[in-house]
């Protein structure tokens, strides 16, 4: 593991574009980044090749699995223990990369580690349902989301269809 302690943000930006640069990507791999392995096999299929990247990048759930993927890196570079959690990446991290109680970005959720209220099975039922939700709209979540009201989460139509009791919304339960 490496220790980033002392490393400012320019730094870190550094070091996580060269761990990214450095990772091993195939088509299909599980090491993440599967979208950019798939690059040059698709352009070197030519415009059918290329006709089917645009497709793929359009694709949401092609979004939000990257998207998840990136944050993992991320989090796991800050120094966060990530596991699989029966179809969600749960990471914990003391490191800032969250609000709240923790964020779900694609199919990843970072936490803070130590609190058992954070990663219960309503907790985790909550953020799967965010998950279905970046899977549904990819990259466009994170604005719809935004605009339904971030500081709020009892105007927010998305943490409301995710469940506010499973989310530990309860100021929000009628």
């Amino acid at each position: 593991m490496v220790d980033l302690r002392g490393c400012n943000a320019e730094c870190r930006a550094e070091f996580l574009l060269l761990h990214i640069k450095n990772m091993p990507v195939t088509s299909g791999s599980d090491s993440g980044f599967s979208l950019f392995g798939s690059i040059n096999d698709q352009l070197s299929a030519g415009k059918r090749g290329f006709d089917g990247l645009v497709k793929r990048v359009m694709d949401p759930k092609v979004q939000a699995d990257e998207l998840g993927d990136l944050y993992a890196v991320v989090a796991k570079t800050a120094g966060a223990s990530c596991k699989d959690k029966g179809g969600i990446t749960l990471c914990t991290t003391n490191a800032p990369l969250f609000g709240r109680g923790g964020t779900t970005i694609g199919d990843t959720y970072v936490t803070a580690p130590g609190d058992p209220d954070l990663v219960d099975a309503p907790k985790l039922r909550h953020e799967r349902k965010h998950v279905k939700q970046w899977e549904k709209r990819g990259i466009k979540f994170a604005f719809d989301y935004y605009k339904e009201g971030l500081l709020d989460p009892c105007q927010n139509a998305y943490e409301k269809a995710a469940g506010f009791a499973d989310g530990d919304y309860w100021q929000c339960v009628p």
